[in-house]
């Protein structure tokens, strides 16, 4: 009877979170505007880490991403989700109460300074380990703050709180890298972006001369036609000519179009957007065009593809096959 119940147990356990008859529920719910590639994502994330969205064990988040100028769906875990990850490993023992501490370097078990702690410390217990997992987190290292250079609301009403679950989460990881790697809390999330690899970055020797940052190069300021809207977050096109810019910032300046005209709280602003989408739009539309145009070169080399022996062969990517593969 016992084996039996053990195995139910143990079935329930690997249980996907997240179960098919739920995918539509999730995905309007806790993962609203959510592609479907990021969407499919989450979903694997919650399965794997056995994390329910439902208890509010992870969250979907749409953050921005600097590096590829648009928002991006970033699994998000609580700290609940993380200690619940760390006990099914049976391996949990716990962990110490979070320390504080000031410039003076003085630690203490209750933070009441109207100023926030500099640094935050939290021990986790692991079977088997001879001493605790202690990890620090630094203010000025986690802090999360607006555009202006505040603190956001959370860390500005509760930073010792903040900060303590930061260092337990990277106390957490530590101790339990399987389970938790990748895996960031919501207080700690600024630090997850300053993490993240850099898209396209290249190797550089150490001594070699300093060269222009290919980020995105701004279009020439005189030309006629629609231009981009003056708060569009990408600097380098802001009030500059459409038909000036590539066609991907195009649409990265539609997606941020779109997601300024769901937003009800800035209605005002809502008919000149619509009007500036409907002009993205249509400069998108005319460089598709374009590209439809007769290519008499490319037909040539087309032409040279096709006559091409018939035990040569290419796969839907246009990759080469051997036919003997």
């Amino acid at each position: 009877m016992t084996d039996a119940l053990a195995t139910v147990e143990q079935q329930h356990a690997l249980a996907p979170s997240v179960p098919e008859s739920k995918y539509a529920l999730v995905r309007d719910t806790y993962a609203k505007g959510a592609t479907p590639q990021e969407f499919e994502l989450f979903v694997s994330v919650c399965n794997r880490l056995r994390l329910d969205p439902f208890a509010r064990q992870i969250y979907a988040v749409k953050r921005w991403n600097s590096d590829l100028r648009r928002e991006e769906m970033t699994p998000q875990v609580s700290i609940d989700g993380m200690r619940l990850t760390a006990e099914r490993s049976g391996k949990y023992l716990g962990q110490s109460a979070p320390e504080w501490c000031g410039a003076d370097g003085v630690w203490k078990d209750v933070w009441l300074s109207a100023e926030p702690p500099m640094a935050a410390r939290v021990g986790v217990h692991r079977r088997n380990f001879a001493t605790p997992i202690v990890a620090v987190a630094l203010y000025s290292e986690y802090v999360q703050t607006k555009k202006d250079g505040a603190p956001t609301k959370f860390w500005k009403t509760m930073p010792a709180n903040q900060l303590a679950k930061c260092a337990e989460s990277l106390a957490l990881r530590k101790a339990f890298p399987n389970e938790l790697s990748g895996v960031y809390s919501d207080a700690e999330m600024g630090q997850a972006d300053a993490e993240r690899p850099q898209v396209n970055a290249e190797a550089k020797p150490k001594n070699a001369p300093k060269q222009e940052e290919r980020k995105s190069s701004p279009p020439p300021a005189a030309a006629a036609g629609p231009a981009f809207a003056a708060s569009f977050p990408d600097a380098n096109y802001t009030g500059k000519p459409l038909s000036m810019a590539p066609i991907e910032i195009l649409e990265d300046y539609r997606v941020w179009l779109t997601a300024l005209l769901k937003d009800e709280s800035r209605q005002r602003l809502h008919k000149k957007a619509q009007q500036s989408l409907d002009e993205a739009v249509a400069e998108v539309e005319r460089r598709i065009e374009q590209q439809s145009k007769p290519d008499a070169i490319a037909d040539a080399m087309q032409k040279q593809i096709d006559n091409r022996e018939t035990d040569n062969k290419f796969d839907d990517e246009g990759s080469y096959l051997d036919a003997t593969s």
